[in-house]
């Protein structure tokens, strides 16, 4: 049975974010999302390659492609080691290249009696910094689209937090930010 990574993304207020921030916690990070090979999948997706910097040391090229299931979107996620040399030849090849920068906090939690990887996230943009609180959990492929409406109710219980909708996804953010940027 094929699993595939399933997240859901809330946006949450600095006051928020202080609130969940967790007193023990697997990883502290200050992450650099470099964006490559950027299309359009459709209305509500992207697909691309990013390579992300851990702490300015540690390199992980990302792959996401969206691909329909049933008629359901599902993202795939291929990831593996980066380098600073593949990189900077990204850079060269693709000179105009989005960046987003982040701290983030990781933990674990279990959802279900399945270990959740549970994501702080504070987005630095030149004009505002965005929160976002964002649950990861690997699912058989054919539940990943319904799995989402689930995890969001368990991060509304379990941090305490009003309904809302869906957090803005990274690649949305970068293309608002490319926009922006070239008025």
């Amino acid at each position: 049975m094929k699993k595939i990574e399933t997240e859901y993304k809330l946006p949450v207020s600095y006051e928020e974010f202080i609130a969940i921030k967790p007193a023990s916690f697997d990883r502290q990070s200050k992450l650099k999302d470099y964006f490559f090979n950027i299309s359009k999948f459709d209305e509500k997706g992207w697909n691309f390659t990013r390579i992300r910097v851990y702490d300015g040391k540690q390199y992980e090229k990302t792959q996401k492609t969206w691909k329909l299931l049933n008629g359901d979107r599902v993202r795939e996620e291929v990831e593996r080691e980066s380098s600073l040399e593949e990189l900077n030849d990204f850079i060269t090849k693709n000179p105009n290249f989005p960046l987003l920068t982040k701290n983030r906090i990781d933990w674990q939690l279990d959802f279900n009696n399945e270990p959740a990887k549970m994501s702080l996230d504070e987005v630095i943009l030149p004009d505002k910094t965005l929160y976002f609180l964002e649950t990861e959990i690997d699912v058989p492929e054919e539940l990943s689209h319904s799995i989402r409406g689930d995890l969001k109710n368990w991060m509304l219980e379990t941090f305490n937090l009003t309904d809302r909708p869906e957090g803005q996804g990274m690649m949305s953010l970068v293309q608002e930010y490319i926009i922006k940027k070239s008025d």
